[in-house]
């Protein structure tokens, strides 16, 4: 609220009028998180409750925070009891967690992530098959070539190497230009984001690691399987 309305001075001493009341800025303490905790934060203010004329208002709106190092749950009933000996004519209301406050924000995000989270799964299977299947007709297409090569001296590491370096050729370009493709496309989900900023290195870093590393997984079977072949079968085809 300082900073939109007095971005160049200070705010200390100013007046204002907030539902028929006049109030004087005494203070300005750091953002605070209302409702939703990933959402953008607006203007708030605290108003002292003796000066709240509107009680409905007030009893609408007013929240107790307790801090407590045992489970929250366990301390419903010492709450409720404390509001009973304050007054017993008022309503005790609904008693939450921290977490349980913070999840209800994010319900419907965290919908959204799981969803989206299984779509990555089954796009990182179909990746991992669609290497696979390349490599394998790859290789397949190439068991005259690597038999002439294993009869020529050719040792089963240099063949396997071999296939893993055309993988790579493939894949790291292809890493390159999925980086830079989600790079670009972060700015769609920023939103969806909480505390972690959407071109993350780490997240990158890891996401291409872990695709670099199926890729030569996916690889390693027809590799080892083209170490296997016989020379004297290949040639004599």
């Amino acid at each position: 609220m300082a900073e939109r309305y007095w971005p160049d001075r200070d705010p200390l001493g100013e007046r204002l009028t907030i539902r028929r009341i006049e109030v004087s800025i005494v203070g300005v303490v750091g953002d605070v998180v209302s409702n939703d905790v990933i959402g953008p934060r607006g203007p708030a203010f605290y108003l002292p409750v003796a000066q709240e004329v509107d009680r409905v208002w007030q009893l609408d709106h007013m929240s107790y925070v307790v801090r407590t190092a045992a489970n929250p749950r366990a301390m419903a009933p010492a709450m409720r009891a404390v509001l009973r000996d304050a007054d017993p004519n008022l309503p005790p209301g609904s008693i939450s967690s921290m977490d349980e406050v913070i999840l209800a924000s994010m319900g419907e995000r965290l919908f959204q992530t799981r969803i989206l989270g299984v779509f990555a799964v089954l796009a990182l299977l179909l990746a991992a098959t669609g290497v696979y299947g390349v490599t394998a007709y790859s290789v397949s297409e190439r068991t005259r070539e690597i038999g002439i090569r294993m009869a020529l001296g050719a040792r089963a590491g240099q063949v396997a190497g071999m296939t893993l370096r055309r993988v790579l050729t493939l894949v790291i370009p292809g890493l390159v230009l999925g980086s830079a493709g989600g790079l670009a496309a972060s700015r769609l989900i920023a939103a969806s984001l909480y505390e972690i900023e959407a071109n993350d290195p780490a997240t990158f870093v890891g996401v291409a690691l872990l695709l670099g590393a199926v890729a030569i997984i996916a690889a390693l079977v027809p590799a080892r399987r083209a170490t296997r072949i016989n020379p004297v079968e290949v040639l004599g085809a």
